[in-house]
């Protein structure tokens, strides 16, 4: 017996957990980043790590990263869509980054499918996303289109 990949529907929507933003959480993500490498151009001038720096920077503070921001924005998909979705090549990504998370933010980033189409190998699933903090201010939104490719799985194997 096998079972085929489950789709979605237009109209649902998915919400992650709450992200604590930290200072520590944001240095984590700019050591993965390779941000915090004395060798990048920008090592001494990081305005998400530098408070000294930051404080004169036009967000008067420590932020978080940008690419954090869409980090929790691609979660809330890939913890909702089929293990195989987000196929890099034939998934995109149109978002606007708003307004910077700053350390003590909790943010919750929520997902709604506006359309499944047919795709070669697969389909394309549309969904509108936004992501915001403790206040309900949006921090980022925009559109995934998250390719999810057909997938069989046979039982017992």
């Amino acid at each position: 017996m096998s079972a085929e990949t489950r789709l979605p529907a237009a109209g649902e929507v998915f919400t992650s957990k709450p992200i604590e933003v930290t200072p520590q959480h944001i240095t984590d993500f700019q050591e993965f980043m390779g941000h915090l490498d004395p060798s990048f151009s920008l090592a001494d001038h990081n305005h998400h790590v530098n408070e000294e720096f930051a404080s004169r920077h036009m967000y008067g503070g420590i932020v978080g990263d940008g690419h954090q921001t869409i980090q929790y924005l691609w979660q809330v998909v890939t913890d909702h869509l089929p293990a195989d979705a987000l196929v890099s090549g034939h998934s995109s990504l149109d978002v606007r980054l708003v307004n910077p998370t700053r350390p003590g933010d909790t943010i919750v980033a929520k997902a709604e499918v506006t359309a499944v189409e047919p795709a070669a190998g697969g389909s394309i699933v549309v969904l509108d996303v936004n992501a915001t903090n403790q206040r309900e201010a949006t921090v980022a939104f925009g559109t995934i289109r998250a390719f999810v490719p057909v997938v069989t799985v046979e039982d017992g194997r």
